[in-house]
């Protein structure tokens, strides 16, 4: 999964930023890690944690 932050759009050149979650590809309810992208986002925007450090902070 991805979490993708865009930085700036100038036509059709994009500068992003983006955090790759891996997850295990048995599991067929992906809710667990929709639950945890939900609370790393929610921790980034509430917090203001700096984007790079959101996912190693959980």
């Amino acid at each position: 999964m991805h979490i993708l932050r865009v930085n700036r759009r100038q036509g059709d050149l994009i500068d992003f930023n983006h955090i790759l979650i891996r997850i295990d590809e048995s599991q067929a309810d992906p809710s667990e890690a929709i639950a945890y992208l939900e609370a790393v986002r929610d921790s980034i925007l509430q917090y203001n944690i700096p984007f790079a450090h959101g996912p190693p902070s959980f």
